[in-house]
């Protein structure tokens, strides 16, 4: 090993121990943007398709109809992808800074307390992180999804149709319901998340001496574990999921009024659909975030690496290794 190898192993192993990172804070945003667009942008038809059987009652004619799109060969891409532009760039705002709250959290809370209960503390951060990221998202989620089901033609449309009728407030038609749906899958998702990594860190490492030096996975691990702890989350959270889209579909009455809210959305579907009613989409729901967890979660922990050599590699060559 030559002189500069040398000290660029030692400069490596300190910047390791002493966590990795210049700019978390940076990096944490730019990889939880960046994992956002590459995950809505792969699966966003399946959640056009999960939408729309939300919306249906009775026989699923609005999947059939968008399925017959496929046959003919016009208007696919139009269909699948209603509501893309402004969901990605909602995405990419609210992961951002949902897992840089959430790093930041554990990084400064987490991390010194690990003995006495990760899982709670894990659960306290990754709900904090969820209520920062639903004040930009709501906005997004809710125009996207009334582009998703037919109501507007247009994104402008949508838009200015909603502040003619009830304002500001328009973009926050249902919010309530999405924090009762998202928090709870936040706090699921992220906190399964980290007790598997917790669980692979501990079983890659029995029985070997590590120096100190977090473990990071690989693509394929973080791939694994990302799909496990979405679909989890998505499963258990599927009824919120049906509830919140039929609330932010909810057509305007008289004075800016939502026609439904939670309660009488609740009640509808209990006594009309019954308890299966609450579980409509729950296999797409279940595929598409089983597949966004592995994509989000891989595409972030990559980003996070990348980000942690470009600097271990700029601040060696400042040094002169």
């Amino acid at each position: 090993m030559t002189a500069k190898s040398s000290q660029l192993f030692v400069f490596s192993q300190h910047n390791a121990k002493c966590g990795s990172q210049r700019h978390p804070v940076k990096r944490d945003l730019l990889a939880g943007a960046s994992a956002a667009v590459v995950a809505v942008g792969v699966l966003h038809p399946i959640d056009t398709l999960k939408t729309n059987i939300h919306l249906e009652q009775g026989k699923v004619t609005g999947i059939k109809n968008i399925l017959a799109t496929l046959g003919n060969g016009r208007g696919i891409i139009r269909q699948l992808y209603k509501g893309f532009g402004i969901i990605v760039l909602g995405s990419a705002c609210a992961s951002a800074v949902r897992l840089a709250v959430f790093e930041y959290l554990k990084r400064n809370y987490v991390t010194g307390r690990k003995e006495e209960n990760p899982t709670v503390f894990y659960t306290t951060c990754s709900c904090l992180a969820g209520l920062a990221s639903s004040v930009i998202y709501v906005p997004f989620e809710s125009t996207k999804q009334r582009l998703q089901s037919g109501m507007y033609p247009s994104t402008f449309q949508c838009i200015l149709d909603g502040w003619k009728r009830r304002g500001f407030r328009s973009f926050y038609l249902g919010w309530t319901a999405t924090v009762v749906r998202d928090l709870p899958f936040t706090v699921i998702e992220l906190t399964v998340y980290e007790r598997l990594k917790d669980w692979w860190r501990q079983k890659k490492t029995r029985g070997r001496v590590t120096n100190s030096v977090v473990l990071q996975l690989t693509p394929v691990e973080s791939m694994f574990l990302g799909c496990l702890a979405a679909g989890f989350g998505g499963f258990l959270t599927c009824p919120l999921d049906v509830v919140k889209t039929r609330v932010m579909t909810s057509p305007f009455g008289n004075g800016g009024i939502p026609l439904r809210n939670i309660r009488r959305v609740v009640m509808d579907i209990a006594k009309r659909e019954g308890i299966f009613g609450f579980f409509r989409g729950v296999v797409p729901r279940i595929v598409q975030l089983g597949l966004m967890g592995s994509i989000f979660f891989t595409t972030f922990e990559t980003c996070k690496n990348w980000w942690n050599r470009y600097f271990l590699e700029y601040e060696g060559d400042a040094l002169g290794m």
